[in-house]
């Protein structure tokens, strides 16, 4: 029985400086925050700066054409259906 109590306090003391050493460590255990994007789009994050830079964008931009010159859907007929179907049940 002398043995099974001091082999169970040298167990005990390996868990307490485990947990010390764990509990003292210099570097925390967190991670560290991720860093926020400064632009978003091209455009600075900031939102007078942003709502600039977009609409200069935006007045530049030119949408993809088909092959005979007219404006190409390209997922804007996707974008409807997908509305429609979501009024439909939506509104019975």
């Amino acid at each position: 029985m002398k043995y099974v109590a001091a082999g169970l306090q040298t167990r005990l003391s390996v868990m307490a400086l485990a947990a010390l050493a764990i509990g003292t460590s210099s570097r925390p255990l967190a991670q560290e925050p991720i860093p926020q994007p400064r632009t978003s789009g091209g455009c600075p994050v900031e939102s007078r700066a942003f709502y600039e830079c977009a609409t200069a964008k935006a007045k530049t931009f030119t949408p993809p054409r088909t092959p005979d010159g007219a404006q190409c859907p390209c997922g804007s007929s996707k974008l409807l259906v997908r509305i429609s179907l979501r009024f439909a049940s939506a509104h019975g």
